[in-house]
């Protein structure tokens, strides 16, 4: 008692005397600590912990095994330029395509799919033991104009324990992500669209058409539940309104109380595109407190074979010319709050003056297909056929709809960059929990001036002439998937309840 009573009368006498006696040093930590503090919370400090200490090492030294099952480093390094990954290997055959054995349901309605649209193969006997599959009613299919292209089908086989898949089969469990590395599927071949959009006569005035899927039955279910409200996952789209969501998330992350953070190339040793071992080991060894939100340049990937569920997948789309355009002046003079550019660009003064429209009239390779820069992949995958980037047509069909077929059913919300006020309110509508107020803090002050400071500098607009040729052309795929992508979004805000104050696609906004 002697004690507890000495100190309950002397430690408050010692405090006093302390600041007394160091009232400017207490005062000056007082101050830095309001100000750190204040600049954090109104978001002009992005990570304290990146920015004030040292960058922690992310490397896990106490678990050696933990990416034997599979995970690979891609030589492909996330950088600006996004420079594509050498293809040099013929198509795989059938065999290929083989599955490893997983213990996953089949879904009845894709597998009478596949074997409607399959070509007829020898009958292959069933295993003793394993249940036949009661095929569900299949959905009608308006085989006069079918949605998609169609390509020569394969022989599938479906069974119930064993999942196989050919090269135009897709069999895949209920409410799971994207698909694992190395599961080379694709949409069932009657959702494949006969003929890409034919816009050979249409006026080089005025912005090229988009396929209409108006008519199109999403399979979606606009009532799913969110997969993971622990985990979400923006793999972002370069050039497409990441920089702003970013700021967004900021002060969200804040407001919501989430923890939220994004991941550069530098952050993680041995990261890229398609790497899967540094990022879940960030995942496993460095995420501590949950609601958790990520924001990372990465093609999507299965993240249950590590042991961890699957995140909620979000990302937001751009239209596809617009997104070159953004990449191509970006590569040459970079932000406005930056003025040099990164450093990615590798040509003489004349490649780098050159105008995209003066790109497509002389015929530059920068310009012409195939595209170097990376889009279906952001929603296709990281394994083939995803690499869109490989310059044989036939890949690129099969990423595309692989592509379509992950917005349908495995990407929980898709957004578009032109319809962003838009995608800000869906988002909160479906994800209210970290979304609640983005609409609002997008419109602050505080985003406006970063928004300005980020905008690409140089760019000179394309002519619509040329974003015909883009259409038509290199970036056709690509139109594909924005038509898609943006009939279903609209469609889930029709289904929310929610109003567009976007323009139509075509329209100039009103300033």
């Amino acid at each position: 008692m002697g004690i507890r009573r000495t100190m309950a009368h002397h430690l408050p006498t010692q405090i006093r005397r302390f600041c007394r006696r160091n009232s400017t040093f207490v005062l000056a930590n007082l101050l830095a600590a309001a100000l750190v503090w204040s600049a954090y919370t109104n978001g002009y400090v992005e990570d304290i912990q990146e920015t004030f200490f040292d960058t922690r090492d992310y490397e896990n030294t106490e678990a050696p095994g933990a990416f034997e099952h599979g995970a690979k480093h891609s030589k492909l390094q996330d950088t600006y330029s996004y420079e594509p990954e050498d293809d040099s290997n013929p198509l795989p055959s059938r065999e290929d395509y083989q599955l490893e054995v997983r213990p996953v349901p089949v879904q009845p309605v894709a597998a009478q799919q596949i074997q409607q649209a399959a070509a007829p193969a020898p009958a292959v006997p069933a295993a003793p033991a394993a249940a036949p599959v009661a095929p569900a009613a299949a959905q009608p299919v308006n085989n006069a104009a079918p949605m998609y292209e169609q390509v020569p089908a394969q022989p599938a086989v479906v069974e119930a324990v064993v999942k196989k898949a050919s090269a135009t089969g897709w069999i895949d469990p209920p409410n799971r992500g994207p698909p694992a590395v190395g599961e080379a599927n694709t949409p069932p071949p009657s959702s494949f669209q006969e003929n890409l959009p034919d816009i050979s006569n249409a006026d080089k005035s005025i912005k090229p058409p988009l396929k209409d899927f108006s008519q199109y039955q999403f399979a979606t279910n606009f009532d799913r539940p969110i997969p993971n409200e622990q985990f979400i996952f923006h793999n972002k789209l370069p050039k497409a309104g990441s920089s702003t969501m970013n700021n967004i998330l900021i002060m969200l992350g804040r407001k919501n109380r989430f923890n939220y953070r994004k991941l550069n190339p530098h952050n993680l040793e041995g990261d890229g595109l398609t790497a899967e071992g540094p990022l879940v080991n960030f995942v496993k060894n460095n995420v501590t407190s949950w609601p958790f939100l990520l924001l990372k340049h990465h093609l999507p990937m299965d993240f249950e074979k590590y042991n961890i569920q699957q995140p909620t997948y979000i990302n937001v789309i751009r239209d596809p010319a617009d997104w070159f355009q953004s990449h191509y002046y970006f590569e040459r003079f970079g932000w406005t709050r930056k003025e040099d550019d990164r450093g990615s660009f590798n040509g003489s003064e004349e490649d780098k003056q050159r105008t995209i429209d003066q790109c497509v009239e002389q015929k530059n390779d920068q310009c012409m297909d195939p595209i170097t820069w990376k889009y279906i992949e952001f929603f296709c995958g990281n394994a083939f056929p995803c690499n869109s980037r490989s310059g044989k047509e036939e890949v690129t069909k099969q990423a595309m709809m692989k592509a379509m077929h992950n917005i349908e059913h495995n990407f929980f919300a898709v957004g578009v960059l032109e319809q962003f006020d838009d995608t800000l309110k869906l988002f909160e509508k479906m994800l209210p929990r970290f979304f609640t107020g983005a609409t609002e803090v997008y419109h602050s002050d505080r985003i406006a001036e970063k928004r300005a400071a980020t905008k690409t500098v140089g760019a000179v607009p394309m002519n619509n002439a040329t974003r015909h040729f883009f259409a038509t052309g290199p970036l056709r795929y690509e139109y594909q998937l924005y038509a898609f992508t943006r009939q279903l979004f609209n469609e889930r805000l029709k289904r929310a309840g929610i109003q567009s104050v976007a323009s139509p696609y075509g329209v100039p906004p009103v300033n």
